[in-house]
């Protein structure tokens, strides 16, 4: 399994590159209008992993050739790196809108 400290980093860097004066969060529905379009985005690529994974099942027990199970593959590697930088998104606009929320908190 990945170091989670090492995701930790990731997501503060990416933390670090939007909270820019000129990407503030201007309300609460600002906030949660990015956080969704992540969320979505996330999604997105989890369907369509799913879907190319269905698609490596077929090309399986169809004793299809290698060299569409190997596509098939590299659009699941894809895919999974692109998952992978949403996820980091979603956390670091989370921890964005944590902050921002705090910082109303503590006046």
């Amino acid at each position: 399994m990945l170091n989670t400290h090492e995701i930790i980093r990731a997501v503060e860097a990416e933390f670090n590159r939007i909270d820019i004066p000129e990407k503030k969060f201007h309300s609460d529905h600002e906030a949660w209008a990015v956080l969704l379009e992540e969320v979505e985005e996330l999604d997105l690529e989890a369907d369509i992993i799913k879907h190319k994974v269905e698609r490596l099942k077929e090309q399986i027990f169809l004793d299809s050739d290698d060299k569409s199970k190997l596509e098939s593959l590299d659009h699941i590697y894809e895919h999974a790196v692109l998952a992978a930088a949403e996820a980091v998104q979603v956390a670091a606009v989370a921890t964005k809108f944590i902050k921002k929320k705090e910082q109303v908190k503590n006046g």
